[in-house]
């Protein structure tokens, strides 16, 4: 059992824009590289969210170390295997944690994931008492964890959809408020949290019931008509969160973007609110690893808000840095295709120069997490079979600046083709997803497909035998 000195009595910290390093360290029990453990780490930054995050390295004994740079307080979260866990970072703080990972598979596990078990996890450091009870009542800040909720929204009415979005609003909110365990820090956080939550999924209506039945797997659901009333946004901008102080953790710039857009004129315009809009889109290119141009480093020069500048600056040399790293490395190329070729032939134009040779083609994308565990379970394959040409193809869904940064370290023949590429080739080739892999013979003839990696053995037997 750790040590711990959790202390609940410390209060929020003051949403003060000053960029601090942030340092996530930490341990996992019970970590066996074969198990193929991932962890990967999403923090609701003002302006770098990656919707895919980044995956942490961890080493042989289970530990692992991240160092960022953040602006202000705010929450994030780590995902060991399928299991995610909310946490609470400063700038200037130093996080420890201690993932149980035996009991994560237990609580996963249908027969004794309900079970009261021992902790999943514990904190020390900076907030580990506020990180402690975000654990155990995350569940309760966002509208979305509701039990079944896709499901339960698919084909409903936008009125029928705000009555049930409100119930479990108000429950949560109830559950939170009546809770005497919970810190005054953890409360106000939490509430806070939730009514931001409850914001956007009212204002979000549209796309988030459009998009139920796909995501909850519902066929043959009916779209309802999705037109409101002109008072359907009423309750959610008279909620407390938007007088809050602490609405400027997390998600702040895209409450700004719906104030100045979708409630244009509803609320008093901030001094701070044009650097945001400015800064926005760049940290958006940021985040998917791509540097910034001349003429958006002149957008930069323009935000007047020094925090949000300097915040910019770091990243962006952050981005350069990774790039000039990578390009000194060898072992891979870059290969070009022709966006009009079509995909009955993308097959054979990728694979003509190497006739004579087995090929073995690797559909993948950055953010897919099993194609990167394949990938190192394969390192053994490669260095046997030195003869066989080995072709990575990603598509655009691999954020360009990212798939620079990660192909060095996988050596081999690199493509990165369009959407419209991929999506046709899949369609002719009947493949739902990715990993997916094709061997070609030396005649340049397709001898084995397969989704989902089969394994280290069976590739190496498919290879030898041609």
């Amino acid at each position: 059992m750790l040590n711990q000195q959790l202390d609940y009595s410390q209060p929020l910290p003051d949403p003060d824009l000053k960029n601090g390093k942030t340092v996530i360290r930490g341990h996992i029990l019970g970590y066996n590289p074969v198990y193929g453990t991932t962890l990967n780490f999403n923090c609701s930054d003002w302006f770098f969210f990656d919707v895919f995050g980044q995956s942490l390295p961890i080493a042989e004994d289970g530990s692992f170390y991240y160092e960022t740079n953040l602006m202000i307080p705010g929450d994030a979260t780590l995902r060991v295997g399928r299991k995610s866990f909310e946490i609470f970072l400063v700038p200037g703080g130093e996080l420890e944690i201690t993932f149980n990972l035996p009991e994560i598979y237990w609580s996963e596990s249908r027969l004794f994931g309900k079970k009261d078990r021992r902790p999943l996890v514990w904190f020390e450091g900076t907030y580990a008492g506020l990180n402690t009870e975000l654990t155990k009542y995350a569940g309760l800040t966002s509208i979305y964890s509701a039990d079944n909720f896709y499901e339960n929204i698919c084909g409903v009415t936008p009125a029928q959809y705000k009555k049930y979005v409100t119930k479990i609003y108000e429950k949560n909110r109830d559950e939170i408020l009546k809770n005497k365990l919970l810190s005054d820090a953890a409360r106000t956080y939490m509430i806070n949290n939730l009514e931001m939550s409850y914001f956007f999924a009212i204002k979000g209506y549209k796309g988030t019931i459009s998009y139920a039945p796909m995501i909850s797997g519902k066929k043959g659901v009916k779209r309802a008509d999705m037109t409101v009333g002109e008072n359907y946004y009423d309750d959610i901008l008279r909620l407390d969160f938007i007088h809050s102080p602490y609405i400027r953790y997390g998600g702040y710039p895209d409450f700004v973007r719906a104030a100045t857009e979708d409630f244009k004129g509803k609320f008093e315009p901030q001094p701070i609110w044009e650097d945001i809009l400015r800064a926005k889109p760049l940290g958006s290119i940021l985040a998917r690893l791509k540097p910034l141009s001349e003429k958006q480093m002149l957008t930069l020069d323009s935000i007047s808000e020094p925090e949000i500048k300097k915040a910019l600056t770091i990243r962006n040399q952050k981005v350069m840095d990774l790039l000039a790293e990578s390009a000194k490395k060898t072992g891979y190329t870059i290969c070009q295709l022709d966006t009009a070729v079509t995909a009955d032939s993308l097959l054979a134009v990728i694979t003509r120069p190497y006739r004579g040779k087995v090929v073995l083609i690797d559909m993948w994308n950055t953010w897919c997490g099993p194609c990167m565990r394949a990938m190192n379970s394969l390192k053994p394959v490669k260095e046997e079979l030195r003869d066989v040409i080995y072709v990575y193809v990603a598509d655009e869904s691999s954020p360009e600046g990212k798939w620079k940064i990660t192909i060095p370290d996988i050596h081999g023949i690199h493509y990165r083709i369009t959407n419209e590429q991929s999506a046709a080739l899949g369609k002719l080739y009947e493949y739902p997803g990715i990993p997916t892999y094709f061997v070609i013979d030396r005649e340049g003839k397709l001898s084995y497909k397969v989704t989902g990696f089969p394994g280290a053995e069976k590739m190496r037997e498919e290879l030898i035998k041609l």
